[in-house]
């Protein structure tokens, strides 16, 4: 497609012999305000018509809402229309006004944050990113307004921003506009409201991407669209005063055809504050988006691809497992929750992408990509009018090489720490590019017949290996079962996807450390001082305190079986005696509260010394 560069020319907005008469109201209600231009050429919310001398003026309009913040926040609204000079009337009807600390006003109400009546003080507003197209003006609500702080009942409004006028022309028949995106290096709108910051006093904008959340592009949205022809029709879009590089604007059409023209590299555009900024762009060649993948090489961790796009200014883009891939858009889940990934945009009509496929778009990233497994690689052009088909993506299958063995590598380790709960150790795989590293159980282990198992075992996507890309880690493995056998396991890959000596150890936690103390308990539910009580005795020497746990038989804490779950009852008073439901008593008896009558439930106890270690758990079934 040919490549349009931006021309430029810029036109005065206001000035004070514009061709608007502005007419005061008769007379203004005791409990009104009313908003004047400040300063030519300063105004407020739509265009005034076109004269010969290319004068325009921006006009309230009625229904205009505008936002009073000083002792009080307080929403004003005109029944005026198309004047310069409107009176303003308290939206909630109350006749309040307090103007001895002064006001400070902006326009629209909607969407803006302000903090007291100080013009030196940051005003956050909004520009919207997608704006509705309104024939010789711009839509109402679209254009921020900012007053001078008053003390009295007249406010002096100027506007906080500037326009682009795109004026479209064609020699083309039947051609309509259905929208226009414009990209920039700059924020150029808001996503949300109140994202843009403004300071009244400077006339400008606070752009520091550090502190306003906006962003680089802005659409204009032409409904059912707009037709254009060889004398230009022209567009209003409302963006900030500043000076824009990198500019890329697409003009689409409602038959699903666009044309994109860019800036000139080097050149800037400069739109000022009141200021109209008129850009003409001749429509000479409609095109459609052409997008392609290909895939041109793999290794056993990477994809590489060569990607092509023509004609797309913006697009969604994933990949998936070929699986989940043909799951969602067989069942429609794809083109339904697809446009929710992040947007990319190009900046300019043409994209050529060669190299690793995950790197393409940064979001891509975040997907592990796995060894002989088959993939999805998509895009999806974007559309203003947001309905997609299946019809509407590219996509093609990628695939990944298969471990190889036959690698001389080996893993040897040191630092080995173990306690209750824990291992860690430090491991080393000289010339290995990634490692494969699991800690598995015994019972686990019992399934596996060869090494072969093992290593399809935790190689297997989503299996339980952590994979490090690098030949010297740390490993570590947490939260495990005092005196439990568990199996470390490593298995180093090289550059070329040649894996080397599995390496498999296998080491033991340690075990909880008892007392010598024995606890029994006297299984007998009495009563003692207005308390139901179960008591019990102690022997091997007087116990600093006691721990236990009653727990309705139906929910045991852990298993379904008593003997485990005594047992894990008793590990976990000892490593976590603050959790909620284990109780501490320095008495050798438990006290029954909020239990039902007739439900079983079981009492676990154990004696702990001065060292806080714990003595063998008993435990007790009964009926309460």
């Amino acid at each position: 497609m040919k490549r349009t560069i931006l021309k430029l020319s810029a036109l005065i907005l206001f000035s004070a012999c514009a061709m608007v008469e502005e007419k005061e109201p008769a007379a203004v209600p005791h409990n009104a305000i009313t908003a004047r231009i400040a300063e030519t050429p300063d105004t407020k919310t739509q265009l005034s018509p076109d004269n010969s001398s290319n004068i325009r003026k921006v006009l309230w309009s009625k229904g205009d809402r505008i936002l009073l913040s000083g002792s009080y926040d307080k929403i004003y609204y005109t029944e005026d229309d198309a004047s310069a000079f409107a009176a303003f009337y308290p939206e909630d009807g109350i006749d309040f006004m307090d103007l001895s600390t002064g006001v400070i006003a902006a326009y629209p109400a909607e969407g803006i944050y302000m903090s007291g009546p100080d013009a030196e003080k940051e005003i956050y507003l909004t520009i919207p990113n997608v704006q509705q197209y309104a024939e010789g003006t711009f839509a109402d609500n679209t254009m921020p307004m900012v007053s001078d702080v008053s003390y009295d009942t007249e406010l002096h409004f100027s506007n906080a921003a500037g326009v682009l006028r795109l004026l479209i022309s064609t020699e083309a028949v039947n051609i309509k506009v259905s929208s226009i995106s414009i990209h920039t290096n700059e924020i150029i709108a808001s996503e949300t409201g109140g994202d843009m910051c403004y300071i009244p006093a400077d006339r400008e904008y606070n752009l520091d991407p550090d502190y306003t959340y906006g962003v680089n592009t802005l659409r204009l949205d032409c409904g059912e669209g707009v037709k254009i022809g060889p004398e230009g029709t022209p567009f209003y879009v409302v963006v900030p005063h500043q000076t824009y590089t990198g500019m890329a604007i697409t003009v689409n059409t409602t038959d699903g055809q666009k044309q994109m023209f860019t800036l000139k590299e080097g050149k800037e555009i400069t739109v000022k504050r009141s200021g109209i900024s008129t850009i003409p762009l001749a429509i000479d060649e409609l095109a459609s988006p052409a997008v392609s993948i290909e895939q041109v090489s793999s290794t056993f961790q990477s994809i590489k691809v060569k990607i092509k796009m023509e004609n797309v200014s913006s697009f969604y883009c994933g990949i998936s497992k070929k699986e989940a891939f043909e799951r969602d858009f067989t069942s429609g889940n794809l083109v339904n929750e697809a446009q929710y990934n992040t947007l990319y945009t190009n900046a300019t009509d043409k994209v050529t992408y060669e190299g690793s496929a995950f790197r393409f778009q940064k979001e891509l990233g975040d997907i592990l990509i796995e060894p002989g497994q088959n993939y999805v690689m998509w895009i999806l052009p974007h559309k203003d009018s947001g309905a997609y088909t299946a019809d509407d993506f590219i996509y093609t299958e990628i695939n990944t090489e298969k471990l190889k063995p036959g690698g001389t590598i080996d893993v040897t380790y040191s630092g080995l720490s173990i306690d209750m709960t824990s291992i860690s150790l430090d491991f080393t795989a000289k010339g290995a590019s990634i490692v494969y590293a699991a800690l598995l159980s015994q019972e686990t282990m019992l399934h596996f017949k060869t090494e072969e198992d093992i290593i399809n075992y935790i190689i297997y996507p989503g299996g339980p290996a952590v994979i490090y890309d690098s030949s010297s880690e740390t490993f570590i493995r947490k939260q495990l079962n005092p005196d439990t056998e568990m199996t470390v396991v490593f298995l180093p890959v090289n550059a070329m996807g040649v894996y080397g000596k599995l390496f498999t150890e296998t080491f033991r936690t340690k075990a909880v450390p008892y007392s010598g103390h024995t606890v029994e308990i006297e299984e007998a539910v009495v009563s003692e001082n207005g308390q139901d009580r179960i008591r019990w005795n102690v022997s091997g020497g007087e116990a600093a305190g006691f721990r236990y746990i009653i727990r309705a038989t139906d929910n045991y804490l852990w298993t379904n079986t008593l003997q485990s779950s005594v047992l894990r009852a008793q590990e976990t008073m000892f490593l976590s005696p603050d959790l909620y439901y284990i109780e501490k008593t320095t008495e050798k008896y438990a006290v029954l509260s909020n239990l039902a009558k007739g439900s079983e439930y079981i009492l676990i106890v154990t004696a702990v010394d001065e060292s806080g270690a714990s003595s063998v758990a008993d435990s007790w079934m009964f009926v309460y």
